[in-house]
């Protein structure tokens, strides 16, 4: 594969020769176990990775792509910070869809997009457990809470 390490490309290939064999899923199964192990393997779903995918699995591009937009945890874009945000009830009654708004504004994505400089990937996530401290927010593993949409540059800053 074009930009892969060797390490990589051998695990890209294991899996894509164990889907060519796989009889027992169902279409809808095996095109998301095939794009799942893929991205895990490779870091995101490039266009080629796409295509193998959609060899294997006997379905169109245009199913492929339908289902990484439909899929909030596959990519099709490299990044190299992802923040996610809590969208659970606590979370938006502390403020987290103004956080949101903000976040679309300055980072100009929608949720499960990534930023034209590929450093940034927005998603949001249905609970982090973390009610009381909410909105609370992620960029990598790393939690930030009691979010205000006036701590985004500081925290955006941080990390750049």
């Amino acid at each position: 594969m074009k930009t892969m390490n060797a390490n990589t490309e051998k695990k890209v290939n294991e899996i894509l020769e164990y889907y060519r064999n796989e009889t027992s899923l169902g279409q809808s199964e095996l095109v998301i176990s095939i794009l799942t192990e893929l991205q895990e393997a490779a870091g995101y779903l490039s266009e080629e990775l796409q295509q193998e995918a959609s060899k294997i699995a006997g379905v169109g591009p245009a199913y492929i792509a339908a289902m990484i937009r439909k899929l909030p945890q596959l990519h099709s874009a490299p990044f190299r910070y992802e923040i996610k945000l809590c969208t659970a009830s606590r979370c938006r009654q502390n403020g987290s869809p103004n956080l949101l708004e903000a976040l679309k504004k300055t980072l100009q994505v929608k949720p499960g997009q990534v930023t034209k400089d590929g450093k940034f990937l927005l998603t949001t996530v249905p609970c982090m457990h973390m009610c009381k401290k909410g909105p609370n927010l992620t960029v990598n593993g790393k939690h930030y809470h009691n979010v205000k949409p006036s701590d985004l540059s500081t925290i955006l800053g941080d990390i750049t």
